[in-house]
């Protein structure tokens, strides 16, 4: 991220989130996902999202101290 100072685990971690977000989209986007999958994908999505946002206000808490 630019303009914020992070460890390589943290990276890592956040790396990990978008490619598990990636991977979900792409699944997302298949036509044989049936609904309930689709309902499924689309709350680990916002989970995903939650724990990124996390990890980014800590970081720009860390930051100002």
């Amino acid at each position: 991220m630019v303009g914020i100072e992070m460890d390589d685990i943290t990276a890592k971690k956040l790396l990990e989130i978008a490619g598990r977000h990636y991977k979900l989209v792409y699944e997302l986007g298949n036509r044989s996902t049936s609904k309930e999958r689709r309902i499924e994908i689309m709350e680990e999505i916002q989970s995903l999202r939650i724990r990124r946002d996390t990890i980014i206000e800590g970081l720009k808490k860390d930051q100002i101290k």
